[in-house]
């Protein structure tokens, strides 16, 4: 091969390796810029569509179904372990339960369908539970009081033909 032949094939070789290092830094750059846009939009959404109910009174919840408005319930019972909290009035619907709670847990915790913190949701035609599991929050347990909150937890009726929808609640009772 000829010298000048040589030197082209370096030169390009150079040329094709710098090139690329900076075709693939531009690429990362700017997948993690669009990585950071497009979660600070997520996480801006799902704050926006979180609207916090109001503190409901002592031996009361605060309950929302989808776009419904806010039912207030009075308790039933609130007691640690199996039973856990329950609001309801008489046998009309809806109704609020909460079953398997540990009073010494505070701050996250998460609602499901079965074992700890299973939750259901009794309406007219059948009840709901979570779809999957959905985080809620324990905003108090002292001495006396259980305060808990969940907003816009994916359901699913367990019983009855009603569509999927969310549940919002925010109770609290006396501990019993």
């Amino acid at each position: 091969m000829s010298q000048t032949v040589q030197t082209f094939k370096r030169g390009f070789s150079i040329l094709l390796v710098a090139s690329s290092f900076f075709f693939f830094q531009a690429c990362e750059k700017k997948s993690d810029d669009s990585e950071s846009s497009l979660l600070a939009l997520v996480a801006l959404s799902q704050t926006s569509a979180i609207v916090e109910l109001p503190e409901p009174a002592l031996d009361t919840a605060q309950l929302k179904i989808g776009d419904q408005t806010i039912t207030v319930l009075p308790v039933g019972f609130c007691e640690n372990g199996n039973t856990g909290i329950g609001f309801f009035q008489g046998a009309a619907n809806p109704t609020l339960f909460v079953h398997e709670i540990d009073f010494s847990q505070s701050g996250a915790v998460i609602l499901n369908r079965t074992n700890a913190y299973h939750m259901d949701v009794d309406v007219d035609g059948g009840y709901y539970s979570p779809t999957s599991t959905c985080q809620a929050t324990v905003r108090e347990s002292s001495a006396t009081v259980y305060e808990m909150e969940a907003y816009n937890c994916p359901v699913h009726p367990m019983i009855g033909s009603m569509p999927d929808t969310t549940i919002s609640f925010r109770a609290k009772c006396t501990k019993n």
